[in-house]
């Protein structure tokens, strides 16, 4: 190649590459994803703010545009309880604070989002992985059906049956802390290791039969120890699953060791379940542990639960059953300390009802209303769990807003429970709101609050399951502890607001000195300072009101049992405080005692009924004391009814005054051409019975007039007889021309539903029973196919307004309740009143009216009405058994009032339904609650009184239906006589009284009886009848009477409690084929019943026999059962005999027109 040929090197230089910095070359690129980043997430926030589904819901838009500011105060910055109730304040119930996340208020999230999902609602499913990977397989992640699966399985741990077990062991722990916390007397310590080693210990046994042994070494377990930073490590974690890359920088600077510790603490939480497991069902302790539940088998002899499953759940039960638990009670004993006159009170009250700390128990706690409503303002105001873990949306609409498909949707406990809508004045600690009507320190200031949002424990099918067991431990320990100590906390009125929240409280030391009581009585100046609350608290109620001053003047006589104080006398009379106003007029707040002149003697005070209720304190064992025999001489003490040795036959005398006695009731009421049993009732004017303080009819609440001045005599005409003795010196001083007013202990009405307030209350509990009633009534159609409701289901919203309600529930007081005395009248329509126990009574009330419109329509809603009743009763049953409320207790009455009324009815189906449906739930839950041994013990507490009262009422009328049905139709009963040891019905002028004052003065008088009385009382219906067929009888002429009413002799004849009671040993003893042993003892037992009954009834006025209701009948009753037993030893083959539950009431009225036929000859 030539020269010329060749190009020239600087030519070359423009053609080779050049060598470029790499920043030139990806700057470009950069820049461009870059800005589509920002271009994206610039949509993605203006997507969110003005398009997304959720942009109308209000709330911040910084929330709304991202997570992170919603996760970090939720997760890292651990202030998300007191962000999220500052939104609640400004935004309302619905609050948007994440891209895709809602926070309800709990007035719509508890009924719309976490209830029971009908046919008509979806779920609201839970979001997978919340807690830790692998959470599905737990209790608290699981899906619907393997949930209900496993809660099925735990419920058997949390029931009344364990809990009862478990007692034991929580009072070993408890005792073990106050012997600790004594060795601590004087000094200032930290009580929240304490309170966690106590939990922690509980619980380790409870579930592994395996504790800690934090409070035997008074140290942490190491795993206990590091359970609060695993919970702020899963925090963490759930923070960094939406920013992974924030995750790699945290790990690479030591920051995730909270996370690390989270995980450790889970796979030696499992190390645990499994040792555990590895020792089979029963565990080492020989009893049953949580565990033992988790591994029995299934009826079919499968597993019930596998073994990931159980290993998932157990640390959950373990966190879940003791931190939360010691949070609480940390919480109480703050804010007893910020409120030093709320302490005093509780104190009082564990004090009266516990003169000996080794009475305390978890059942008995129970009664404590005070202490147990000043835990439930502690978990109001200091939940342990400030926010129920989150459901996810199906695509509903929720408090007016549309909230789309796989929304999260939470509800905040700390911000609903702080919400002046829901509670007034929610800032302070108030227990009062917590107080029913009846008590002395309940303030009608807070009967607006909004209870139903108070879901401290969730709500529905996820609610937790082991409520029962925290609520018994903490009135257990707090109980135990001020009962014991005098607890003291100096400064720190900052400890609440200095923690922080990660799903569990952040605690700081909270230090306390504790003194034993011995050495810490309540002084003087303390009970003054309590008194002078007392008073300032109840004037605010309007001192100028008889509802206040009946307060005051209550408060004042139970202030006497409380304190001891020194009392000023002035003759009869007896006051505390010279500062609490008396009652206009009067010059004492309470007799010290009766005027002698004055004073009935106990043969008058209580003759309506009999004289001397039964001590409810005593115990079974009294049934032999009762038998007055003299055993050296083998005679009966003079003056006896009778003396029979074991050998002794009834006479021919005896026989004959027995089957003399026609049965003229008994035939009417059987009746088996009648529609009801009530038929009698209906033609034959009540039987001549009435509750005459009820009126014919309710007005309408357009014509209800307002309060006018009383006459003296409309004033005593309330009051039972003896009552006036007590007024008669207050009366005589009174200027004729004032205002009596002032001595009225009565409202216009004695039934709250039927006065202006009551009307208020029924108009709220109408919107509650119609919106049940229509759920109820969607779900039958859409799943029970043998369901044929109403024809028109608005018809319920027509029936169940306020007036009908009214309407029917006058009648109901008026016609029924005077023979079926199961509801209690004066506080039926205050404001905790069930809604299940209204809508019995109407319906029952409905069943007594003549024929129209809306008697009709209410009738026809009988069906739908015991089905909802029994579903929430068959919820009572399913659930973990508890000390029963008063309204859970009224919504079981509630059931027995609808059985009675089925039971009535002569359509077969309907009373076979009864026999074999609703009646064995009732006895299952009576057992269950064990209320056949519900005593009703002495008390100052006029709430106390009729919780008691209303238990054993429930036991003893469910058991005179059962052996009713066992008499009427020969069929076994359900009950026994012997497991009956539930206190007799109290007089009816106890249970009728008022309100607080009369029922202080109806027992003061019906205890002078019984003090009069030598006689030992019966205390139940075993005791009676124990004493009945007992081979030696002898019983004192003018006093054996003395401790039975009316109402309990007549549950005892066998008139309707297993043929009620006497009648039911018959029939028992027929069909055992028995009876021909026990022939002489029955026989002996009603004749010795009738003797009684003659003593007792002899010299009573007919008009007040009158009032008795049906019971006046009961004599009869007696009679039949003499005819079954002798008619069954002359011919066993009589067709009453022949047949095992018979389908009509032909067998039983032939039966006695027979033996009438027999007698007339």
């Amino acid at each position: 190649m030539s020269s010329s040929q060749h190009l020239p090197l600087d030519s070359l230089s423009y053609e080779l590459p050049q060598h470029q910095p790499l920043y030139s070359l990806l700057w470009r690129p950069i820049a461009g994803l870059i800005a589509l980043s920002i271009i994206y997430h610039a949509y993605i926030v203006l997507y969110r703010l003005t398009l997304h589904p959720l942009s109308k819901v209000p709330g911040p838009k910084l929330h709304a545009a991202s997570w992170f500011p919603f996760l970090w105060q939720t997760n890292v910055a651990a202030s998300a309880p007191r962000t999220i109730e500052a939104m609640h304040r400004k935004y309302g119930p619905v609050v948007r604070v994440g891209p895709d996340q809602v926070a309800l208020d709990g007035s719509l999230g508890w009924s719309a989002v976490f209830a029971h999902s009908t046919g008509s609602r979806p779920e609201f499913g839970k979001p997978f992985e919340q807690y830790f990977p692998g959470d599905t397989t737990s209790l608290i992640g699981a899906p619907r059906e393997r949930h209900r699966r496993i809660r099925r399985q735990l419920a058997h741990a949390f029931s009344a049956g364990a809990l009862a077990e478990q007692e034991a062991t929580v009072t070993q722990y408890v005792d073990l802390l106050l012997d600790r916390l004594r060795t601590l007397e004087g000094e200032e310590f930290d009580i929240i290791p304490w309170l966690n080693f106590t939990t922690f210990d509980i619980i380790g046994d409870l579930a592994f039969s395996d504790s800690f042994g934090s409070l035997a070494g008074s140290a942490y377990h190491p795993w206990v120890l590091s359970i609060f930073q695993g919970i702020r490590g899963n925090a963490l974690r759930r923070f960094l699953r939406h920013y992974p890359s924030l995750g790699f920088v945290a790990a690479r600077l030591g920051l995730t060791g909270d996370f690390k510790v989270a995980e450790h603490n889970r796979h030696t939480a499992r190390d645990k379940s499994a040792a555990r497991m590895r020792l089979g069902v029963e565990g080492p302790a020989g009893r049953s542990d949580f565990m033992t539940y988790m591994l029995r088998k299934t009826r079919a002899g499968e597993a019930a639960m596998d073994e990931e499953e159980i290993l998932s759940t157990s640390p959950i039960l373990v966190i879940a059953g003791s931190e939360t638990t010691a949070t609480a009670l940390a919480g109480f004993f703050f804010f007893l300390a910020q409120n030093p006159e709320k302490k005093d009170l509780i104190v009082a009250e564990i004090l009266e009802a516990y003169p000996d700390e080794a009475d305390i128990d978890m059942r008995s706690t129970a009664r404590l209303e005070y202490l147990h409503a000043a835990l439930e303002e502690t978990l109001r105001l200091y939940p342990p769990v400030t926010v129920t873990p989150p459901r996810v949306s199906p695509g509903a609409e929720v408090g007016g807003y549309y909230i789309p498909k796989d929304t999260l949707i939470s509800v905040h406990q700390w911000a609903t429970f702080r919400n002046p809508e829901n509670f007034h004045l929610p800032e302070q600690f108030l227990p009062e709101r917590w107080l029913p009507v009846s008590h002395p320190r309940y303030e009608a200031r807070f009967a607006d609050d909004n209870r139903a949002v108070f879901k401290p424990f969730s709500h529905g099918p996820r609610d937790c399951i082991g409520k029962n067991l925290a609520y018994a431990e903490m009135r257990l320990l707090a109980a135990r502890m001020l009962r014991r100590f005098e607890v003291t906390i100096e400064g720190q009125a900052d400890w609440q607001s200095k923690q922080r929240m990660f799903g569990l409280w952040e605690k700081i030391p909270l230090n306390v000195r504790v003194k034993s009581r011995a050495s810490a009585r309540l002084n003087p100046g303390t009970v003054s300072r309590l008194l002078t609350s007392v008073n300032a608290s109840l004037r605010l109620q309007s001192a100028s009101s008889s509802t206040a001053r009946r307060s005051i003047d209550a408060y004042r006589f139970r202030s006497h049992y409380y304190f001891s104080l020194p009392l000023k006398t002035s003759k009869n009379n007896v006051f505390l405080d010279p500062e609490i106003p008396r009652l206009r007029h009067m010059r004492a707040a309470v007799p010290a005692k009766l005027p002698p002149a004055k004073t009935r003697s106990y043969t008058d005070v209580c003759k309506k009924h009999c004289l001397a209720c039964p001590r409810k304190d005593a115990v079974d064992a009294a049934a032999t004391a009762n038998l007055n025999h003299d055993s050296a001489t083998d005679k009966a003490v003079p003056g006896s009814i009778a003396g029979s040795s074991p050998s002794t036959r009834v006479s021919d005398a005896e026989r004959d005054a027995v089957i003399h006695q026609g049965m003229p009731f008994l035939r009417q009421i059987c009746n088996p051409h009648a529609v009801t049993m009530q038929h009698y009732l209906n033609v034959a004017n009540n039987d001549g019975s009435f509750n005459e303080s009820v009126p014919d009819s309710a007005e309408a609440p357009d014509a209800r007039p307002g309060p006018s001045p009383q006459d003296i005599s409309d004033v005593l005409a309330l009051l039972p007889p003896y009552h006036t003795a007590i007024l008669d010196q207050a009366i005589s001083a009174l200027v004729p021309h004032e205002d009596f007013t002032a001595l009225s202990l009565s409202a216009s009405s004695p039934i709250p539903a039927l006065t202006d307030a009551g009307y208020e209350v029924l108009a709220a509990k109408a919107v509650s029973i119609v919106a049940g009633l229509r759920t109820l009534h969607d779900q039958l159609l859409i799943g029970d196919t043998t369901f044929s409701g109403p024809h028109d289901i608005d018809e319920v919203a027509e029936v169940f307004c306020a007036d009908k309600i009214r309407f029917f529930a006058a009648a109901f007081f008026r016609l029924t309740h005077v023979h079926f005395p199961l509801v209690h009248c004066a506080t039926f329509g205050v404001p905790d009143t069930s809604a299940f126990l209204i809508l019995a009574v109407v319906v029952f009330g409905a069943s007594r009216c003549a024929a129209s419109q809306h008697t009709i329509q209410a009738k026809s809603l009988t069906g739908l009405a015991e089905e909802y009743i029994f579903r929430e009763v068959e919820s009572f049953n399913d659930g973990a058994a508890h000390q029963l409320t008063l309204s859970q207790l009224q919504t079981i009455q509630a059931a027995v009032a609808m059985t009675n009324l089925m039971m009535n009815h002569n359509d077969w189906s309907l009373r076979e339904r009864a026999r074999l449906k609703r009646l064995p739930t009732l006895i299952f839950s009576i057992r269950r609650f064990q209320l056949t041994t519900a005593i009703s013990k002495p008390t100052l507490d006029w709430h106390q009184f009729i919780l008691g009262e209303t238990a054993a009422r429930i036991a003893t009328l469910t058991a005179v239906i059962d052996w009713n049905q066992a008499r009427m139709f020969y069929c076994p009963p359900g009950l026994s006589v012997a497991e009956m040891r539930c206190s007799l019905p109290c007089h009816r002028e106890i249970w009728e009284a008022p309100n607080a004052a009369a029922w202080m003065v109806a027992n003061e008088a019906v205890d002078q009886a019984r003090r009069a009385s030598a006689a030992t009382p019966y205390t139940s219906i075993s005791v009676l009848i124990a004493a009945l067929v007992a081979d030696r009888w002898s019983v004192d002429a003018q006093t054996s009477h003395l401790n039975l009413t009316l109402e309990s002799l007549s549950a005892h004849n066998g008139s309707d409690e297993a043929g009620t009671a006497m009648t039911a040993l018959t029939v028992s003893a027929c069909q055992m084929l028995v009876l021909q042993g026990a022939h002489s003892s029955i026989l002996r037992a009603i004749s010795r019943w009738r003797e009684l009954w003659d003593h007792v009834t002899r010299d009573m006025d007919p008009d007040v026999l009158l009032k008795a209701g049906l019971t006046r009948h009961c004599h009869e009753n007696c009679t039949l059962a003499w005819h079954i037993a002798e008619a069954w030893l002359a011919d066993p083959t009589h067709a009453y005999f022949q047949t095992i539950g018979h389908r009509s009431l032909i067998p039983i009225s032939t039966f006695i027109e027979s033996c009438e036929y027999q007698r007339n000859r």
